[in-house]
């Protein structure tokens, strides 16, 4: 199609394939339109920039049109919206979001992601949130690392179906844990502005991925950072760093914080915070205490054994898990 419009009365489905149009598509009089109950794509297709008009809910949405496309008021995508070819001017209700190789989607409002992000193109947040609001797991990814503007979590799912992890590097000017896990994954690495993690919510990291802060963390939740796994004695490859070397960052809050096998150096703050079996690297406030055993000052463990297991020497039948257990136990 070029333009198409729905007139008169009554619902007009689309098939469940895909229906392209190079103009616009609109809705008129009393008539509704239906992309959902055929799981429908639409695609808009043209050669010159375009603004989408009211329709919505869609299912899945492309924009692949290279002069670029925009909405003037929100819009929902139940599924995928695509970003092929162009620039994608929006703010709206997303599920999943793909921005293709060489295509843009640049923000002109808040926007909601309940699905997974992958990056591979470039995304502009000219200052507005993302937050991700899935009720099960989410991933950022993509070959693009991302810049966020602010950066929310609030994933409402069951406890560990409640993850936002990164599949890639990521940035943002602010970042909110209100509900849920972030989980830095296997490797990547996290550059944020202020932090703040909720009660109920947790930071974690148990892999190699670094973390570069530009101001303060608070923290009335859980964090969570222990390099290359979830036992003690490992290499402290998570480097905590500041954004300006020498300028402190000061961490806060009554929350709860498990650090292990951290590189940490230029911290700060009112939290009474224990690294165990961690690197010291300099310039951290006297809240930071470094001990170089994975055993901690009066460190309690409880026997929670995993799967009927009765041998007091796995790591894993300890809460935290005991990378030397002994009889002592």
């Amino acid at each position: 199609y070029h333009h198409l419009q729905f007139s008169n009365a009554g619902p007009k489905t689309f098939s469940s394939g895909t229906t392209r149009i190079s103009g616009n598509l609109s809705v008129t009089g009393s008539a509704t339109g239906d992309a959902i109950t055929a799981s429908s794509t639409i695609e808009y297709n043209g050669t010159s920039p375009t603004i989408l008009g009211t329709f919505s809910p869609y299912y899945n949405l492309h924009l692949n049109n290279a002069a670029g496309m925009a909405t003037l008021s929100p819009i929902t995508v139940n599924n995928t919206v695509r970003v092929i070819q162009g620039t994608f001017t929006s703010g709206s209700d997303y599920h999943h979001v793909v921005i293709d190789s060489g295509a843009t989607l640049s923000l002109s409002a808040n926007i909601t992601v309940s699905g997974d992000w992958t990056n591979n193109g470039s995304f502009s947040a000219n200052g507005f949130t993302v937050t991700f609001d899935g009720a099960a797991g989410q991933t950022i990814g993509g070959t693009s690392s991302t810049a966020f503007a602010t950066l929310v979590v609030n994933n409402s799912g069951s406890s560990g179906n409640d993850v936002v992890l990164l599949a890639q590097n990521i940035s943002d000017t602010a970042l909110q844990i209100n509900d849920g896990v972030l989980d830095q994954g296997a490797s990547f690495n996290l550059t944020t502005g202020a932090m703040t993690i909720a009660a109920g919510a947790t930071w974690k990291n148990l892999g190699t991925g670094d973390v570069t802060l530009s101001n303060t963390v608070s923290n009335s939740g859980a964090i969570n950072l222990n390099a290359n796994g979830a036992t003690c004695g490992d290499t402290d490859d998570i480097l905590i760093r500041s954004s300006v070397m020498g300028s402190q960052r000061a961490w806060s809050g009554g929350g709860t914080f498990s650090l292990i096998d951290v590189d940490v150096r230029d911290q700060a703050g009112t939290a009474l915070i224990t690294v165990r079996n961690g690197t010291d690297s300099g310039n951290n406030f006297i809240n930071w205490t470094f001990t170089p055993t994975c055993l901690g000052a009066g460190q309690t463990y409880t026997w929670q054994p995993v799967g009927g297991s009765t041998d007091w020497q796995v790591a894993a039948n300890w809460n935290p898990d005991r990378l030397l257990p002994n009889v002592e136990d």
